[in-house]
């Protein structure tokens, strides 16, 4: 607070009984009114100020916290979306393992069928040859019109036929060969003729070999069927297996899009949480500063009051207010200006300037160093005019 000392322009008017002592005194009260106006405006104004800072800091540190919750959060989040997803991807990659392996199993499956179906047919051909050569050979042979060349042609296709025994062949080779008289070889109510054995012979193998056709299209029954289930079994785990993998792909992606999201959230979160830390570490700053600065003023205006109050109690004294009188009679009675201006100025006048040099010098005001200055240059020039005019 920068005071200037206000009594050089303040009138007297002609007759006043005030002394001008007085007068100063008066003015310098009306400083000290002021002065401790404006400290307590000052201090309402830094009260609100004050506040701001409190409010704003508290407000700032909550949503920091806040931000910082979110921030935590979202990394957990993030965390746990990203462990999903590898997850997810573990079991898409069995999964794709799977399917390949019964994908490569069905086709096995299926070469190993149609290898065992080509068995199957041809087997079944061979034996569905051998039956019916057979049966059309026993029939020949029992039919009593028949001739010795067609028993004879029948003979000779059955024995080359695949599955024909080797006995078997031998058997009907060593009877065609035979000397003796086609019609005695056609003759079968004899137990001797050798074409009754090789008769019971082909009966014999006609059955043998019509089993082993019942069986071998059983066994191919069983073989399809076992087949189908097989099929079906590895085609249903390939289907389930790629809508699994087609979930879990889904299910991947949909975590991704969130994880990308959440960690732009993340972001946006960080860069708020950073700029509300900035803000809040400068307003702090800016707040303590204007605090110190405060106080610094209000102990300056306090230090000024309390040298203006000391200084109206130095003026208000007995001796200095005795001598106030004494220079203002001298001047009602014509006294010459230099007797006036050296008594007014001396001691008064230096007392007081040099208390008011001192205070300044001591609590580095530089409003009491000016007060000092004028006062010690002749303060109560305008005083003494007033006492001439009067």
């Amino acid at each position: 607070m920068k005071l200037a000392l206000s009594i050089l322009a303040v009138p007297v008017a002609s007759g006043a009984e005030v002394s001008p002592i007085q007068k100063v005194i008066e003015l310098l009260e009306g400083m000290v009114a002021k002065g401790t106006k404006e400290k307590q405006d000052e201090a309402t104004a830094y009260s609100a100020y004050e506040q701001f800072c409190t409010d704003t800091k508290t407000n700032k540190a909550a949503a920091i916290a806040q931000e910082e919750e979110e921030i935590e959060g979202l990394a957990a989040e993030i965390q746990k979306l990203q462990a999903d997803r590898e997850e997810l991807q573990r079991q898409i990659k069995k999964l794709t393992a799977d399917e390949e392996k019964y994908t490569k199993e069905l086709g096995e499956e299926n070469d190993r069928r149609q290898e065992e179906r080509d068995i199957y047919k041809a087997k079944h051909q061979d034996l569905s040859e051998s039956v019916d050569g057979l049966e059309g050979a026993i029939a020949v042979i029992k039919k009593k019109t028949a001739q010795f060349k067609d028993t004879e042609d029948a003979l000779l296709q059955v024995s080359s036929l695949s599955r024909m025994p080797e006995s078997a062949r031998k058997a009907i080779n060593s009877f065609l060969l035979t000397d003796t008289s086609a019609s005695a070889k056609m003759e079968l109510e004899e137990n001797a003729n050798p074409l009754a054995g090789i008769l019971e012979m082909l009966r014999d193998l006609y059955e043998k070999f019509r089993h082993e056709l019942r069986d071998c299209e059983k066994e191919e029954l069983n073989s399809k069927h076992h087949h189908e289930m097989v099929v079906d079994d590895l085609t249903k785990q390939i289907q389930n297996t790629e809508k699994s993998r087609s979930d879990k792909s889904d299910r991947a992606h949909d975590k991704k899009k969130r994880q990308a999201k959440a960690e732009e959230e993340k972001a946006d979160s960080e860069s708020t949480k950073a700029e509300d830390e900035a803000y809040l570490s400068d307003l702090t700053a800016e707040c303590a500063q204007k605090s110190t600065d405060f106080a610094a003023r209000q102990q300056l205006r306090a230090q000024e009051l309390e040298a203006i109050n000391q200084a109206i109690n130095i003026m208000s004294s007995p001796e200095v207010a005795g001598s106030g009188e004494k220079h203002l009679k001298l001047a009602q009675k014509g006294s010459s200006f230099a007797q006036l201006r050296s008594s007014v100025r001396d001691p008064t006048q230096q007392k007081v300037a040099e208390f008011l040099l001192d205070q300044g010098r001591k609590y580095n005001l530089p409003g009491l160093l000016e007060l000092s200055n004028q006062v010690s240059a002749d303060v109560f020039g305008k005083v003494k005019k007033m006492i001439k005019d009067m």
